[in-house]
């Protein structure tokens, strides 16, 4: 469906971030509908099973990033948000130059999204390749501080519109809201972005912004990237949670 200009920013309409599932297959139609990308380029998602950096081998194409939803306490959530604010009230990008959009409260269950955007914008040969919603959106919000852009994509219908398609096999807008059952979220997506020596951990709720993990130099140690990656998953996020379910996907990159 074309969405006309006047529908792109609309501050008036309170828009509807359901929860996106931990499904490869979805992950990779959002990609589809992120991107633009010529015939011979694509990217697809897979499920990870196992901490296990040999296990790659078998998905096709490139690991550009994994993407993490794991159980997030509530003390943990006050605790992020107790980090001093100046970050995302404003820079407009970090030492590193990532792009990055805080998850304002507006955009309720979007972290998948969010990671999924996260990815691509932070990943060259995907940002290449942006399709009309987010090339628009960069063009409007580049200069703009993390937290004002994500109070922007809360309202942006052309990528809310993306969202929901992934999400439910209904099309909603602003206020009319189907019916669907109530819902405990407790699990939060975060993207560890694979680099050439280090991982750039983007979690779209932390106000302190993307924080890099630095892979030891080749002296020290033959850890890969992924390698690195998959500790970082292990030491920060599920050492403290052994006994809860989460969610790791493989984000590929394939050159036919």
């Amino acid at each position: 469906m074309e969405t006309s200009q006047a529908l792109v920013h609309h501050p008036k309409v309170h828009l509807r971030w359901p929860a996106l599932w931990s499904d490869p297959s979805l992950f990779t139609h959002l990609f589809a509908a992120l991107l633009q990308a010529p015939a011979d380029v694509s990217v697809s998602c897979f499920d990870v099973y196992a901490l296990d950096a040999s296990l790659f081998s078998s998905f096709p194409g490139e690991t550009m990033a994994l993407l993490l939803a794991f159980p997030e306490t509530d003390e943990e959530e006050v605790a992020k948000m107790s980090v001093s604010d100046s970050f995302i009230d404003s820079r407009a990008s970090t030492e590193d130059d990532a792009y990055f959009i805080f998850q304002a409260d507006e955009l309720e269950n979007a972290c998948g999204t969010l990671a999924a955007i996260h990815t691509v914008l932070n990943c060259p040969p995907l940002c290449a390749h942006l399709g009309d919603a987010l090339l628009e959106f960069t063009a409007q919000h580049g200069e703009s501080s993390p937290r004002a852009r994500g109070a922007s994509l809360a309202k942006s219908l052309a990528l809310n519109q993306v969202h929901c398609a992934v999400v439910a096999p209904y099309d909603y807008l602003g206020e009319e809201e189907p019916e669907e059952p109530e819902m405990v979220v407790d699990h939060h997506f975060v993207t560890l972005l694979l680099r050439e020596r280090d991982v750039l951990l983007i979690d779209g709720r932390d106000p302190a912004g993307p924080r890099l993990q630095h892979q030891a130099s080749e002296d020290e140690t033959d850890e890969s990237v992924l390698e690195l990656a998959l500790r970082v998953v292990r030491e920060q996020f599920l050492s403290s949670r052994a006994d809860r379910p989460f969610a790791l996907l493989s984000v590929q990159s394939l050159i036919h």
